[in-house]
């Protein structure tokens, strides 16, 4: 029998430079490393909260009435964890005549390749999924992808969001008099945690706004030492992009163009047009992930080492590899409180 001939859709010059237009995945906050991953045994996780406060004790005369502890009932909240699967076939037609895409002479893609390929694929959308609900918690409103709320922390506390307007439009408006107020805030809402620093995740178009507004041109000019600040930070920069970064007092403001795809084909933007987003750095339990135990048999009551789990079974017939993946992730912040929105009117 004469051996097939694979018609290769590139040679070999064009195989050395051929680029592979992935989408674009945005870590960000995930780098950042400000959320402590904890796995679960269960599907759910409880938040006790309990007002606990220092007093100030008022003076009473020698042997008089003492003040006793005001001890209150703690109050649980419960939150389900979401459920998240995603999954793809892999059959020959996916592999049979196509080129192996990596440098080098051309050659058909093998079937390890292929299935790698794939499999790397059906993990990706966890990853970007987890990034925009790890957004959701610095926001306090927790979004599905389709505009819908999963979970409102501020209602579900019974707190009042607090929000800050920068009055862009104003050229006299107190840019470091609203910067002050939202440092107060979070270190008046911390209320025994820690922090080491304030940042700011914000639309591009807000951070701009910031950048060329007269106060803090002015603000540069008057402080020597925000200047060269502004010049190390740029030639020693930590994040990915120092240029869309500005550091004001204790707070870091930065721009974060991220935009998700929902399952109807839509944009989806982490943070929307002219907002932003302050949160605590340094934290101890402040962001947590809660991640629970996959929908299998082998996996009931144990909690999960992976944040993805993979499942892999071989078609009737060797018709071809069936690739299913799912994650059961949680991603909330336990004191909204300390967390102020910006927007620029």
């Amino acid at each position: 029998m004469p051996q097939q001939q694979i018609a290769f859709p590139f040679n070999v010059q064009e195989i050395g430079s051929a680029v592979n237009r992935a989408p674009n995945l945005y870590s960000r906050i995930g780098q950042m490393g400000i959320y402590d991953r904890r796995p679960q045994t269960s599907t759910s996780v409880t938040l006790i909260y309990q007002d606990n406060k220092v007093v100030l004790l008022d003076p009473v005369a020698r042997g008089g009435q003492r003040q006793e502890t005001n001890r209150t009932k703690p109050d649980g909240i419960t939150f389900d964890i979401p459920h998240f699967a995603f999954g793809d076939v892999l059959t020959p037609t996916d592999i049979q005549g196509f080129t192996a895409f990596r440098p080098g002479p051309a050659r058909g893609e093998s079937m390890a390749e292929a299935y790698d390929r794939r499999l790397r694929k059906t993990r990706l959308p966890h990853d970007q999924t987890f990034e925009f609900y790890r957004m959701g918690g610095i926001k306090g409103v927790i979004l599905n992808p389709d505009g819908t709320t999963m979970y409102n922390l501020f209602n579900e506390l019974g707190i009042t969001q607090k929000t800050i307007d920068f009055d862009f439009s104003n050229a006299n408006a107190d840019i470091m008099g609203k910067i002050e107020e939202l440092e107060d805030h979070i270190s008046l809402n911390l209320r025994g945690e820690t922090s080491t620093g304030y940042h700011v995740m914000c639309d591009p178009g807000w951070l701009r706004k910031l950048k060329f507004h007269p106060k803090y041109e002015k603000y540069l000019l008057s402080h020597s030492a925000a200047l060269q600040q502004l010049a190390a930070s740029r030639q020693n920069a930590v994040d990915p992009n120092p240029a869309r970064t500005l550091k004001i007092e204790s707070v870091t403001f930065e721009s974060y163009n991220a935009v998700g795809t929902n399952s109807a084909g839509a944009d989806v933007p982490f943070i929307a047009a002219n907002e932003g987003h302050a949160f605590p750095l340094g934290t101890m339990e402040m962001f947590q992930e809660y991640d629970a135990p996959a929908n299998r048999m082998d996996a009931v009551n144990m909690a999960p080492s992976d944040e993805i789990a993979v499942y892999v079974k071989e078609l009737d017939q060797s018709k071809g590899i069936d690739m299913d993946t799912e994650s059961n992730k949680l991603c909330i912040c336990e004191r909204p409180e300390a967390l102020v929105k910006l927007t620029a009117s």
